[in-house]
């Protein structure tokens, strides 16, 4: 229990840092042209929360599969991210008035962050690491 905790709290972590890498560095222009609200540290920790939920949700499944390859749980982790992140920020994109840069910055980063925590879970607490 230990080691699936530890594993789920690093994979936050890397999650924000990622976050961070992503919308303040890698793709910091066309996200400033499409959204220019101010953040708050309110914002950040509940953007933590999300973040711990989707690693949780994404560990029990990778639990509960039986998942024991780094390969395995990356196959995984992009599956589900067509099938439900994918396609749900689509509607966001089409009734929400967005880009489609900005769509493909924001789906690209929750792949990165789904790969980020599935590598983490699968090195450090998929049964058989």
């Amino acid at each position: 229990m230990l080691k699936i905790t530890f594993a789920i709290l690093i994979a936050v972590i890397a999650n924000f840092a990622l976050g961070g890498i992503w919308y303040q560095f890698l793709f910091r222009g066309p996200v400033r042209r499409e959204f220019t609200a101010k953040y708050s540290m309110r914002d950040f920790v509940i953007d933590m929360a999300r973040s711990l939920v989707i690693v949780c949700a994404l560990a029990v499944i990778i639990m509960h599969a039986g998942i024991g390859s780094w390969s395995d749980a990356i196959k995984l982790a992009t599956f589900l991210w067509f099938g439900f992140m994918a396609t749900a920020q689509l509607s966001e994109k089409l009734f929400g008035g967005r880009s489609w840069t900005f769509y493909l910055i924001n789906t690209g980063y929750m792949l990165a962050s789904l790969l980020v925590a599935a590598t983490v879970v699968s090195l450090w607490a998929a049964p058989g690491s």
